[in-house]
């Protein structure tokens, strides 16, 4: 490689700076956060359902049967039934704080996913900025290292520089 002209390097300052709305489409498209958004629903849902457990139930019920036995006969019953629980040894105030707790462990879930979402935009925009003065700083330093070279070459013109010196420079 001796002797081998290096023709202009021109290196590029991009300034770069992420819009807010762009930033707000990430947060918006992201499926892991859709998926704690729908999680969160899922366990309202349940939440207020196991809340709702407690009044008990009305059910419409309807049932046809036919028995074949010594006599054939048709059994029909169509009704409501009504469920009220009395004493359940405390099942259902603990699946209500099962449900709650669930609840809340969503919300918190989704809470973080959104800060480590942010938290990774804002490193890659850091990144790119780094890397913008990065560029800045190999500009100045190819300006240098080629007043540099200069200086040796001319050096070792006059007998200053040693050959070694000039291949360093």
């Amino acid at each position: 490689y001796m002797g081998e002209q290096i023709g202009d390097v021109e290196l590029e300052n991009v300034k770069f700076s992420l819009p807010q709305d762009i930033r707000n489409k990430i947060l918006q498209h992201n499926y892991g956060l859709e998926i704690a958004k729908l999680n969160i629903q899922k366990n309202k849902f349940i939440h207020k359902s196991q809340k709702q457990n407690r009044y008990g139930s009305i059910d419409l019920v309807g049932n046809y049967s036919k028995v074949y036995a010594l006599n054939d006969y048709d059994s029909k019953m169509i009704g409501l039934s009504v469920t009220i629980p009395l004493y359940m040894g405390g099942k259902l105030s603990a699946d209500e704080q099962k449900a709650k707790i669930a609840l809340q462990i969503a919300s918190t879930k989704q809470a973080s996913e959104i800060l480590s979402l942010k938290d990774e935009i804002n490193s890659a925009v850091l990144d790119i900025k780094n890397y913008n003065q990065i560029i800045i700083s190999k500009q100045s330093e190819l300006k240098y290292l080629r007043q540099n070279r200069a200086v040796i070459e001319g050096r070792y013109k006059v007998g200053m520089a040693t050959y070694i010196e000039v291949l360093d420079a």
